[in-house]
């Protein structure tokens, strides 16, 4: 080894402490001015490049909402503190209180090496099994990977010592390198360390060579000019007491959680189960620190340590009794910035138990999805997306990220990355958004593949991901399958803000990129085939499917607590939905009916329009817009409803209808694209013409004045959802193709 030398900032993180109490955060006040600092000592070229190791629950407890707001809190009263309280408001005010866009320029300008870390200060010595190390090392990258969209190198182990059986995990997880506390272990030339049977597994084993605190006041020291790498290492010391009389009895415990953890670990979970499991892990994560044990080495606190940490166990057992027993669960603890770590556990970073192997590996793109959810687009691929994975089949979804919602989680089964896209420029246009999108698509993609992960097929969801699926069909050779959930030439002729030529194209470009063709309609499979002739051999109809509600005895409470008779309509608001329509003939229907109220859910560019339109028509006090609506509303909505309508100018299928009849509504839908393949007139629902307000209320009002036969027709519509339309069936299909395609 050379004798050139890298320093290495390691910011810490309080395992032990609940950060939910404001005054904890003040240790992170010194890290973000040293972060500061940092970035002015390179702007100023008096450092070049430093490597950080910065803990993964550092990074979700920093960009978790719940810390940004009790921050502001703490630094709020900066007046009463000290000039470091002042100094730390002002470049919080500065960054919006948002340091990962800060670390993400740090590192984007290559100033900045960031090296991994494990879950916490564990020290693997003392861990027992296999899964803990997954935990704590497959947890972490699947971290990084989601909060900086990036996956380290290497990792720190100063903290957490070294084991020989560390080795394999560190090669199969895709590490390069990992820096060991190495002072006490007497590195030797080998390649591993005197006194233990060492791995060479694709890692090298490297060493620091020199102690430094770590902070060491705002880089007053010689400047540094090298990132860590196989060459170039610094000591950082440990001298703790880990194990004496003090705190050996916590190890027999903590054992045998991880015993019991690894059980869990390989019992077949459903999704609640899964949740109570993560929950539990993420808390026993935090219960392997090795702070607790230096904690209770120290007289004035050991005794509020040892009750924290038995109280702590305690609990995790509990919850572990529950879970085998399958009792209802509750959260332990506190459920602060912390509980984030509960979306990672399950992360495709983390080997899967062999006896669940999945039959295939798809990755699906999609703009949209659960819970950003635009259109029927989102609940489409959400479940297909779910009903693959309840038949054993791996699927990762690429969308857009959702407020409040995890870069990455597992949901049903359903691996969902989340890419967040900056719009910084208010003017740009949505297809500008969508090729930007893409592109991050693509990296993205690239980090997964780089990290072993292989895809049997990728499927995507219309023309907006298109670029991504091209570039992975020619660079990466994977079979793509396109399923058309609408053609955007043919909304264009009812709404010209969908007029675009270059969509057009590029949704041609998408078909004929297509190794095979899944539309959800065959009146949609003949507007393909007239724009793409060519394409007839290699499409196929598999419609959307619906989840069935348990509950079907809910409808009838509903309905007989309820004053007024309530005729919804759910959907964009846009041109080709219809609603004006729908607005236009509720005078008509309030001539027979005059106590009915009518509800429109959904949002959409015209939502102003309409509302003058009702206004217009004196129809504010009977129309009620509610907006884009939780699904518990929506839910609730279609079982008061004594009708819902669809009078859609264009409608490739119409996943609302499937959601209405599941809850028992009687429908009323235009003779137009799938609705007319879903709904048959008076046997299980009822059909108007296109663009005839006089057919709608005439129908609307029969509905109304026919209760009886009308749940006759539902009552039919449901049994049709049961027999053509489950979720399970249709993505037997879908598996089908696939295969048929490899």
């Amino acid at each position: 080894m050379g004798s050139r030398t890298t320093r290495i900032i390691q910011l810490t993180f309080p395992y032990t402490q609940d950060l939910s109490e404001v005054k904890e955060l003040a240790m992170f006040i010194p890290q973000w001015l040293l972060l500061k600092k940092m970035a002015m000592f390179f702007q100023a070229n008096h450092v070049k490049k430093i490597t950080l190791a910065i803990p993964p629950q550092w990074l979700i407890t920093v960009t978790s909402d719940t810390f940004k707001e009790n921050f502001a809190l703490l630094l709020g009263h900066s007046e009463k503190q000290s000039d470091e309280y002042i100094q730390c408001l002002s470049f919080a005010n500065k960054i919006r209180y948002n340091i990962l866009p800060f670390l993400k320029k740090l590192q984007r300008n290559h100033d900045i090496n960031i090296v991994a870390m494990p879950m916490s200060n564990v020290h693997f010595p003392f861990v027992d099994s296999e899964k803990s190390i997954d935990l704590q090392i497959g947890c972490a990258l699947a971290v990084y990977e989601n909060v900086l969209a990036y996956r380290p190198l290497g990792i720190l182990l100063s903290d957490s010592g070294y084991s020989v059986k560390l080795d394999a995990h560190f090669s199969r997880l895709g590490l390069k390198f990992y820096i060991v506390q190495g002072k006490k272990m007497k590195i030797t030339e080998q390649s591993g360390i005197k006194g233990y049977t060492a791995v060479k597994a694709g890692c090298d084993h490297l060493r620091m060579n020199r102690v430094y605190d770590r902070f060491f006041s705002f880089f007053s020291y010689q400047h540094t000019d090298t990132m860590v790498d196989p060459n170039h290492f610094e000591w950082i010391d440990d001298e703790s007491n880990l194990m004496n009389p003090k705190n050996d009895w916590i190890y027999p415990l903590t054992h045998e959680l991880e015993e019991k953890i690894g059980y869990l670990h390989k019992r077949p979970l459903d999704e609640q189960q899964k949740y109570a499991l993560a929950e539990i892990t993420g808390s026993f994560i935090n219960l392997q620190s090795k702070d607790w044990a230096l904690s209770m080495n120290n007289a004035h606190i050991a005794k509020s340590y040892k009750l924290k940490w038995m109280k702590n166990y305690h609990a995790i057992k509990q919850k572990m009794h529950e879970l085998i027993s399958k009792a209802s669960t509750n959260p332990i603890g506190d459920k602060t910035s912390r509980s984030a770590v509960f979306n990672y556990l399950f992360h495709p970073a983390i080997p899967a138990s062999a006896s669940h192997k999945p039959t295939l590996r798809i990755l699906m793109l999609s703009w949209e999805y659960p819970p950003r959810i635009v259109g029927g687009l989102a609940t489409a691929v959400a479940g297909l997306a779910e009903a693959l994975s309840h038949l054993n089949v791996e699927v990762h979804v690429i969308t857009s990220m959702a407020i409040q919602s995890p870069a990455y989680e597992q949901v049903n089964g359903v691996h969902i990355h989340r890419i967040h896209v900056e719009d910084t420029n208010q003017d740009q246009n949505f297809l500008e958004l969508m090729i930007q999108l893409n592109a991050l698509m693509v990296d993205y993609i690239e980090k997964l593949l780089d990290s072993g992960i292989s895809f049997d097929m990728v499927h995507l969801h219309d023309w907006l991901v298109y670029f991504g699926g091209d570039y992975l069909k020619h660079e990466h050779e994977i079979p793509v399958v396109v399923t058309i959930h609408g053609l955007n030439k043919r909304r264009g002729e009812i709404d010209p803000n969908y007029q675009n030529k270059k969509i057009d194209c590029i949704e041609k470009d998408l078909i004929v990129l297509a190794d095979h063709l899944i539309v959800c309609s065959c009146s949609t499979q003949k507007e393909l085939t007239s724009i793409a002739p060519q394409t007839n051999n290699k499409i196929s109809v598999i419609p959307n499917g619906i989840g069935l509600p348990n509950n079907h005895s809910e409808r009838l409470d509903q309905q007989l607590n309820k004053k007024n008779q309530v005729i919804l309509f759910v959907g964009r608001l846009v041109p080709e939905k219809g609603v004006d329509l729908f607005i236009r003939a509720a005078p008509m229907i309030l001539a027979h009916h005059p106590h009915a109220k009518f509800v429109v859910i959904g949002e959409g560019s015209k939502l102003d329009h309409y509302k003058q339109l009702s206004m217009n028509l004196g129809l504010m006090n009977q129309i009620d817009f509610l907006g884009f609506v939780s699904n518990q509303l929506r839910d609730e909505m279609y079982r008061q409803a004594d009708v819902c309508v669809f009078p859609s100018l264009y409608e490739p299928f119409g996943i609302v209808v499937l959601e209405a009849m599941s809850f028992g509504a009687p429908v009323v839908v235009s003779n137009t694209g799938g609705l007319k393949e879903i709904v048959h007139s008076f046997k299980n629902g009822l059909i108007m013409k296109k663009h005839s307000i006089d057919e709608l209320a005439s129908k609307v009002v029969w509905v109304l004045d026919h209760p009886k036969e009308a749940q006759q027709l539902a009552h039919q519509a449901y049994q049709d959802l049961d027999k053509k339309y489950s979720w399970v069936k249709i993505a037997k299909q879908t598996i089908a193709l696939y295969q048929s395609l490899l």
